[in-house]
């Protein structure tokens, strides 16, 4: 895999750097999956993707720092407004390759080792709220307590 598709051309140095520091671990761990002709690549790609574009395209206009990534709205809203989640496999296997891809930029230092163990805690401990969130079967009801329990920002009313 030669180069990343979801690295955006950025005009601010900050930026550059920022998804710079993210490459070697995406593609190191995109190129061990198609090496091994996983049939979930796309969904990991896209994992990654979700991760960092979440930077470039947030309300709030974060610094490009993790310090600033707030799990609970990256989940449930930031997510859910983007509308791919399960685009390319299973949602459990997605939720699985955000904890994988946060793993891989911690290990290779590019997020601090304590943060990204923090990161991957408060990921893993919303993985319930997450598949249910994400799941067909759940009610609008049911989406809404969930969004309401775990959002930091007001709901978006999921069944407007």
């Amino acid at each position: 895999m030669s180069s990343m598709p979801f690295f955006f051309p950025c005009e601010a140095p900050e930026a550059r750097e920022f998804f710079e520091r993210h490459r070697p671990p995406a593609e190191a761990w995109l190129t061990e999956l198609e090496d091994v002709h996983d049939p979930f690549i796309a969904s990991a790609a896209h994992a990654a993707f979700c991760l960092l574009s979440s930077f470039v395209f947030s309300e709030r206009q974060p610094p490009y720092d993790w310090l600033s990534f707030d799990v609970s709205d990256f989940l449930f809203r930031d997510l859910a407004e983007g509308g791919t989640v399960g685009m390319d496999g299973p949602v459990a296997t997605f939720f699985d390759h955000l904890i994988e891809a946060l793993q891989r930029f911690t290990d290779a230092g590019a997020i601090e080792a304590a943060l990204g163990a923090r990161l991957v805690a408060e990921m893993e401990e919303a993985r319930e709220d997450f598949e249910r969130f994400y799941d067909p079967d759940s009610s609008d009801e049911e989406l809404e307590a969930i969004e309401r329990r775990r959002s930091t920002t007001p709901p978006m009313s999921i069944g407007a």
